[in-house]
């Protein structure tokens, strides 16, 4: 048997031009998502302890002290908190309605581009039973 040139057979097929570049799409995706999550570095004990004196802040009236102690925090949750210390002297309704809409939007920012993950992975078996049937042909 003779030696199979690799090279050669992925430069003549289009179906392994497109996986390769599904491939690196998903890990140019899956990237971005590991260095955010990474970013953000949640440590609910620490955070746990800071909310207890943001709340004692909060009613005690010394709002300005209480959103200096979420600055150092990066994530979803502080976020949500510096938009409820900042938005305090609204109605309770307003501020359901801020809150839930705040809510929307971080969660909005942990699912960016999960989409395209989802999408990739249903349609790469497709992609590949499309290459075996032109193989086949």
């Amino acid at each position: 048997m003779g030696q199979i040139d690799y090279l050669k057979v992925f430069f003549s097929s289009f179906t392994l031009w497109i996986l390769l570049f599904c491939s690196v799409l998903a890990l140019t995706v899956a990237m971005e998502r590991w260095l955010y999550y990474r970013k953000v570095k949640f440590h609910p004990k620490r955070f746990l302890d800071i909310l207890g004196k943001i709340a004692a802040l909060v009613s005690q009236g010394k709002a300005e002290d209480a959103m200096a102690l979420t600055n150092g925090l990066t994530g979803p949750i502080p976020d949500i908190i510096r938009t409820a210390i900042t938005n305090r002297n609204r109605s309770k309704v307003e501020l359901d309605e801020l809150l839930t809409a705040a809510r929307m939007e971080q969660r909005l920012v942990l699912e960016k581009y999960l989409g395209v993950l989802g999408t990739l992975g249903n349609t790469a078996p497709f992609i590949g039973l499309f290459g075996t049937v032109v193989g086949i042909i």
